[in-house]
């Protein structure tokens, strides 16, 4: 990597730890649970869904309120954090996929924006760590 890439990727580092930082602190409501309940049908028990989709959560925040100290974080621990974050929590929980189609801005708002903001915690996460990955090299 030439200098001017390495300056760059580290600028780009600098502004995905601020952009992690600062959806961290936009996530410190509390959990959905009314919205959640509008989930239930009756005819599936998703008995689990809170405790998986709270868990899930609070572990894309964890990774968020590290702040700057993530571009310390040696290449294992990266590693590990790359996996946990890899797929999505429909995709980590396939048993709950009828439930995705009915968490709509209308219906369950504040699941829905929940959802929406941890998504892009995890999808920011992973690029910066990406991003420190190939600068550990």
């Amino acid at each position: 990597m030439g200098r001017n890439e390495k300056v760059m990727a580290e600028n780009e580092i600098d502004i995905l730890v601020s952009e992690v930082e600062a959806l961290c602190q936009e996530s410190k409501g509390p959990f959905p649970h009314k919205d959640c309940r509008k989930l239930r049908d009756g005819k599936v028990d998703y008995g689990s869904v809170v405790p998986d989709m709270d868990w899930c959560m609070k572990t894309i925040a964890g990774y968020c309120s590290w702040g700057d100290k993530l571009k310390k974080w040696p290449k294992s621990k990266i590693a590990e954090a790359q996996e946990n974050l890899a797929r999505t929590f429909f995709e980590k929980h396939p048993e709950y996929k009828p439930l995705e189609l009915k968490i709509t801005e209308m219906e369950t708002p504040d699941l829905y924006a929940d959802l929406l903001l941890h998504e892009k915690m995890r999808a920011a996460l992973l690029r910066l760590f990406f991003l420190l990955w190939n600068e550990a090299s």
